[in-house]
């Protein structure tokens, strides 16, 4: 990557289990042990959002957000 991201570490059942805001190029970033899905975001979207560990994610298709 050639920008900075932030990132978001979830379990299996969409619990955050950590966040890393403003991740930098080149920069590691490790996944807590139970992490199973890393989402990768615009910078500032962690905060925007208020996004903390224990927040309960839920990643859902555009129809389904459509109403369709």
């Amino acid at each position: 990557m050639q920008f900075p991201i932030d990132i978001v570490f979830m379990d299996r059942r969409g619990k955050v289990l950590k966040s890393a805001p403003g991740v930098t190029p080149f920069k590691l970033v490790r996944a807590p042990p139970r992490a199973h899905y890393a989402l990768e975001l615009l910078v500032g979207a962690i905060d925007g959002s208020k996004t903390r560990a224990g927040d309960h994610l839920r990643l859902v298709e555009e129809e389904e957000q459509l109403g369709a």
